[in-house]
């Protein structure tokens, strides 16, 4: 069971993307720089932060045997 992530972590990880990214800092570092004219790349840095964690999930379920580490590089292979 070592190196492994468990579906409750897999959970976790997810939700602190999705609030460390999407909700709290993306907005302030853009309203900062942009004004107000940069609604619409909240809107698409949330739709992509959605694909990779729908990425994310596929990985785990496919490879439930192994880490998450070892699925990505069955998956993407080494660098």
């Amino acid at each position: 069971m070592k190196n492994k992530i468990s579906p409750p972590q897999a959970v976790f990880f997810i939700i602190q993307s999705q609030i460390g990214v999407g909700i709290l800092a993306l907005p302030h570092l853009l309203m900062k720089d942009m004004g107000h004219d940069g609604w619409m790349a909240i809107i698409l840095a949330c739709f992509f932060i959605q694909i990779i964690n729908t990425i994310f999930i596929y990985i785990i379920h496919k490879y439930p045997e192994t880490s998450f580490f070892e699925a990505l590089i069955e998956v993407f292979g080494k660098w």
